[in-house]
């Protein structure tokens, strides 16, 4: 069930790591699974297990677009197509300002590569839990938009499933998953094989995944290993193409056709988490965890007359998570105390060349280590909570850039780039004051300052004169204020949050220049109001709807609007479950239009405002569910989430989406 947390009690609100439950607090209160308080003074909204599996769906991407002011921008319309995930407004550098969390752990990399949420099986998600612009002291940069956590699921009792489904375009689905528990120890398997056809031409996607969770525990210890390996084959399309000054119109009039028959990338990657736990007493608990992630990409793209790139870079990330929770009394007052550390060693190799069976022109190496440090702090006094916390890090990277000038493609205007070093210093702070007012309503106020850094592939580029370099860029600094005001009652509940941030050096790309720059002032500020409505058991109403703006502070294009920003955003969701063993579930999203990629002037015309409905059908009878599905139920056709402009010609690109699909699935549990 899609439910607000109730912050103001959150300071002593149970978790799945538990130290404590205190038998007064509402059942409905959940906290991450990191941590045991959430921060006070802003809303973390919660999908829970049954949400996730009555909202219609196709992916992990289709249920985050259910979220209050949450924008996905999709290039295509299969099921294992990746998606960028929006908040607040940060348009073309959306992905890098999106912190994305399993279990806790950040899952996005150094490179600006957004981290891949549509091979996360929605069979393996316990609960989503989201905090809109925050989570920057407990989880570190990135997280300007805000931060999403998923909690996958432990294995609790013995049991199987088999799943199947297949629908429009040749798309074909099978998984699996095997839990095994034997007194403290438990072990859940899971595998699934994606494949589609897509629904333009050189579009067919391919996904295969195996993972495994375990866990034991022997007195005070439990011990916990989590592993998964995927290996994902996508063919590429590219965009269609609109000139308004020659009348092509490939968007409308020959939507499923690539240009670019030739494109693909592939993926290959694997993560091993492992640690242990330990009680401390009946107030605290040390966690000592490491990990290990490892991604290969390779993709090319052919551009015709003999000109193609061609690039294979891998990315290995090693890490340790140290943590200390403690929930303590003193002085008449509730405490919890969260503090650690985080230690991140990430080794980047990229050989970029014409094809892949010549020598590549350049190989980037870069070494990058992250270092950080963090407090939170949490008081609870009566019906007043306080939390406070604050993080320093550190991040040191050192970039070579070798050139091969005998390489097949290598061109005597190419250049090879100097030694990059640097060390850039951040610092995130937080204060949130939640007020419970009687019963039903709670009032609160969080003041933060987020940071991003440059990623890799933002730091590695070309200067103005075209010659490669590696160019530091300033830290972005947010600085966030926010006020909401939550009603909740045993038929429903109601958020209100009115939001302001404003952003020093902000990180974009600049399509004047082609460079990664730091940006002038710019500003995101907005309203979002969501609520759910269960006034019976088979009943049940979600709704949101956020207003945004997004804007230059200053500069050349102060006042405009930032690209790729709708200005309205909306979701509906009725769910009906007339009989315990039948669930039907009607979405509506709404995206208002919004300025095209590179269009900073806001002189283009923008891409259209779109409503997208979706059905779903479940059916239960004894362990066999058999479920119907129908995405854009409408069949709006030629639309499309992601376009950009031109800056030389009155013409832009568009990644045409499907109408109508549909999908048919079948569960069978042992």
């Amino acid at each position: 069930m899609f439910k607000p947390t109730l912050l103001a009690a959150c300071a002593a609100a149970c978790s799945s790591l538990p130290v404590f439950a205190e038998t007064e607090l509402p059942a409905r209160i959940v906290t991450a699974s990191r941590i045991t308080s959430l921060p006070a003074g802003t809303p973390v909204y919660i999908l829970d297990r049954q949400a996730i599996q009555d909202f219609p769906a196709r992916n992990l991407m289709d249920i985050l677009a259910t979220l209050p002011g949450v924008a996905v921008r999709r290039l295509g319309s299969s099921a294992d197509a990746a998606g960028t995930l929006d908040l607040r407004g940060f348009g073309a550098a959306a992905s890098n300002n999106v912190l994305v969390l399993l279990d806790g752990r950040r899952l996005n990399d150094i490179d600006s590569t957004a981290a891949d949420l549509s091979g996360i099986p929605l069979e393996n998600i316990e609960r989503i839990e989201f905090q809109p612009g925050g989570g920057s002291v407990l989880y570190g940069d990135g997280a300007s938009g805000g931060t999403v956590n998923l909690i996958t699921r432990n294995a609790r009792a013995n049991s199987a499933t088999l799943s199947a489904s297949g629908g429009s375009h040749g798309a074909r689905h099978v998984s699996g998953n095997l839990d095994v528990v034997s007194g403290q120890a438990g072990i859940r398997l899971f595998g699934q094989h994606m494949e589609n056809d897509g629904y333009r031409d050189n579009a067919a996607g391919r996904l295969d995944e195996v993972s495994l969770d375990a866990e034991t525990t022997r007195d005070r210890l439990n011990w916990f290993l989590k592993a998964d390996a995927a290996q994902r084959d996508n063919r590429l399309p590219g965009p269609r193409k609109v000139d308004m000054g020659t009348g092509l119109d490939e968007v409308h009039d020959a939507p499923t056709g690539t240009s670019e028959p030739n494109n693909y990338a592939e993926e290959d990657r694997h993560r091993v988490l492992g640690g242990w736990k330990l009680q401390l007493g009946q107030s605290g608990n040390l966690i000592v965890d490491a990990g290990q992630r490892r991604k290969q990409q390779r993709s090319f793209f052919d551009y015709g007359f003999g000109f193609s790139d061609f690039t294979d870079t891998t990315l290995e990330t090693t890490s340790a998570t140290p943590r200390l929770l403690l929930d303590y009394s003193a002085g008449g007052m509730k405490h919890q105390l969260r503090t650690g550390i985080d230690l991140y060693r990430s080794d980047y190799v990229s050989l970029r060349g014409q094809r892949g069976d010549t020598a590549p022109i350049h190989t980037i190496t870069i070494e990058s280590d992250s270092r950080s440090a963090y407090l939170f702090q949490s008081t609870q006094v009566n019906d007043t909570t306080v939390t406070v916390g604050g993080r320093k890090t550190r991040v040191m990277q050192n970039g070579r850039d070798q050139w091969d000038q005998s390489a097949p493609g290598s061109s005597a205007f190419d250049s090879e780039a100097m030694a990059g070093n640097q060390t850039q210093r951040a610092e995130m702070y937080e204060f949130g004051l939640s007020q419970a007012i009687g019963e039903q309503w709670t009032v609160m106020a969080n003041t933060s300052r987020s940071v991003r850094l440059g990623t890799v592939d933002e730091v590695y580029e070309y200067d103005a004169f075209f010659q490669r370099v590696f160019s530091p860029l300033l830290p972005q600094v947010g600085k966030n204020v926010e006020l909401s005001a939550q009603w909740a009652a045993d038929a429903g509940n109601l958020t209100l949050t009115l939001y302001r941030q404003k952003l020093e050096n902000e990180i974009h790309f600049n399509p004047v220049t082609f460079t990664n720059d730091n940006l002038d002032p710019t500003e995101r500020k907005g309203a979002t109001v969501s609520g759910q409505y269960a006034p019976v058991e088979m009943f049940r109403l979600d709704a949101s709807l956020t207003v945004q703006q997004a804007r230059f502070r200053d500069g050349p294009f102060s006042g405009k609007d930032m690209p790729l920003v709708a200005g309205e955003l909306a979701n509906l969701t009725l769910t009906w479950k007339p009989d315990p063993r039948l669930s039907i579930a009607l979405g509506d999203t709404y995206t208002g239009k919004r300025y095209m990629d590179n269009d900073q002037t806001n002189t283009f015309q923008q891409i259209p405002a779109q409503h997208r409905l979706d059905l779903t059908m479940t059916a239960r009878l004894a362990s066999l569910t058999a479920s119907l599905d129908i995405f854009n139920l409408q069949d709006s056709k030629d639309q499309y989430d992601y376009a950009v402009r031109s800056t030389t010609a009155p013409s832009y690109n568009a990644y045409p989406l499907a109408g109508r699909e549909y999908r048919l699935g079948l569960s069978y549990a042992f």
